[in-house]
C-alpha cells in the first residue's frame, strides 16, 4: 500500500491557498497514494476529489482541518479517535481481515505541546491496540528539539518510527514559507503487526515547495 502524509499548508494566511488545488492536483496524480493523510487541507477539496475517491473530514476550523483520502476502489470507514490537542481523522480502510486503521493527526503547536504530545500516548494510540494501523502526520516534535522522551515512549509500547527504523534519523519535512533548511516534524507510525515498511522517505523539490511548507512523507507499505 502507498500511503502519504502531508501538511498542505493552509492552516491560516499564508501564500499557498491560491495553489492548493494544484496541491492537491500534485498529491493525486504525481504521488499517486491509494490512502492519503491531510493536514492544514481546505475543506473545499471534497469538491476537488470527488471523483477519484472518498475523504473524510476529522476536527477542522474556519474552513481548513485534517482528512483522510482514500482512493476509488478500497473500501472505508470513517473512525472517531479524538484526542484534546490535536486535529485527528481516523478511518478503517478494505474489508474482512485485511482492515487497516489509519490515523491522519496534526499535533497543536502551542505551549501546551508537551500534554498533546502525552494526551497521543495515554488516549489515541492504546485506542489504536489491537488493531493493524498507520499514524502520520505534523506531531511538531522531533528528538533533536526536545521531544525524545515522545518517540521513546511510543517504541516502548512497540510502535515503529517508519523512517527512523529504514534510515536512523528523521525525515526533514518542514521549511517554513521563506525557504529555510529543512527540520523534522512529520513521521508515519505503525505496529509490528501491520507489515513491513519497505520505504519512507519526505518529497522534497522545487514544485512541493511552491506548493506547501511541508513536504510529502511518503510511506510504502508490505503486507504481513
Amino acid at each position: 500500500m502507498r500511503i502519504v502524509s502531508w501538511n498542505m499548508g493552509c492552516g491560516g494566511p499564508g501564500p499557498y491557498g491560491p495553489t492548493h488545488e494544484n496541491a492537491w492536483n500534485y498529491l493525486l496524480e504525481q504521488l499517486q497514494p491509494d490512502v492519503a493523510l491531510v493536514q492544514e487541507s481546505k475543506l473545499a477539496a471534497s469538491g476537488w476529489v470527488a471523483d477519484r475517491g472518498s475523504l473524510f473530514w476529522g476536527d477542522h476550523w474556519r474552513g481548513w482541518g485534517t482528512g483522510i483520502f482514500v482512493r476509488k476502489g478500497l473500501s472505508a470507514v470513517e473512525r472517531q479517535l479524538p484526542s484534546e490537542g490535536s486535529f485527528v481523522a481516523a478511518a478503517d480502510v478494505g474489508e474482512g481481515s485485511t482492515i487497516l486503521t489509519v490515523a491522519s493527526i496534526h499535533v497543536a503547536p502551542t505551549k501546551e505541546k508537551r500534554r498533546h504530545l502525552q494526551n497521543l500516548i495515554d488516549v489515541l494510540f492504546p485506542a489504536l491496540k489491537g488493531r493493524a494501523f498507520v499514524a502520520g502526520g505534523d506531531f511538531n516534535a522531533a528528538r533533536s528539539y526536545g521531544q525524545g522522551w515522545f518517540f521513546a515512549e511510543l517504541a516502548e509500547r512497540g510502535l515503529h518510527d517508519c523512517h527512523w527504523d529504514l534510515h536512523g534519523q528523521e525525515g526533514r519535512s518542514f521549511w517554513g514559507q521563506h525557504g529555510l533548511e529543512a527540520i523534522p516534524g512529520d513521521y508515519f507510525f505503525v505496529d509490528a503487526a501491520t507489515g513491513r515498511a519497505s520505504a519512507c522517505y519526505v518529497v522534497d523539490n522545487e514544485e512541493v515547495r511552491r506548493l506547501s511548507d511541508h513536504g510529502p512523507v511518503l510511506l510504502h507499505l508490505d503486507a504481513t
